[in-house]
């Protein structure tokens, strides 16, 4: 599923993978998290550029505060940082999609992921990496003051 307001960027993307089995689909943001929470898995395939280097796409808070598990590419160096460790299927950005694939369906086969250990790994995060409070507090108690 693509959820996009660009079905024929969708549509062209769809055909140059051979995609069977496709849906594309636009939804309003007061809609999102409903409709994320209806899938397992969210991806996040990013080119190593320097952009996406210091990026921290608010996709990815997205779609672990539905719980979705982000499958996404090692470019984002601050993910790269702080999601070591975590239920997340992280990929190398240079291996094929070939490789992709078949690390994808080896995690689903291999990896048997605990609901309320991934709530308490989800609810981790939130309190440290996207919290406010926690980087205001971080700050406050460091030797600069």
């Amino acid at each position: 599923t693509l959820l996009t307001k660009e079905k024929r960027k969708a549509l062209e993307l769809i055909k140059k993978y051979n995609i069977k089995n496709s849906t594309i689909k636009f939804v309003s943001l007061n809609m999102l998290n409903e409709e994320l929470e209806r899938y397992k898995y969210g991806f996040l395939i990013r080119d190593d550029h320097i952009v996406n280097n210091v990026s921290t796409p608010t996709k990815m808070n997205s779609y672990l505060a539905n719980g979705i598990i982000p499958i996404y590419t090692n470019v984002i160096k601050d993910f790269n940082a702080n999601f070591d460790g975590n239920n997340f299927i992280l990929l190398d950005h240079k291996a094929s999609i070939d490789n992709w694939s078949e690390q994808i369906v080896s995690s689903e086969i291999n990896t048997s992921i605990d609901i309320e250990d991934y709530r308490n790994e989800l609810s981790t995060l939130f309190s440290t990496y996207y919290s406010r409070r926690f980087y205001i507090d971080k700050i406050l108690n460091s030797s600069i003051f």
